[in-house]
């Protein structure tokens, strides 16, 4: 019986897994990556020093 209730809790964090993943990490990654990254892609730091 707990190995159907592991398998139908972890089905039931699938969803919520999802989500995360879609709405949260994502956008963050997105976030880092135009915050260390110039107009051309190139890495730098200077928006960085720029807020400061």
């Amino acid at each position: 019986m707990k190995t159907k209730n592991k398998l139908f809790h972890s089905i039931a964090a699938a969803p919520h897994i999802f989500w995360a993943i879609l709405f949260i990490i994502v956008p963050l990654l997105i976030v880092v990556y135009y915050a260390f990254t110039d107009d051309a892609g190139s890495f730098t730091f200077e928006n960085i020093f720029g807020l400061t």
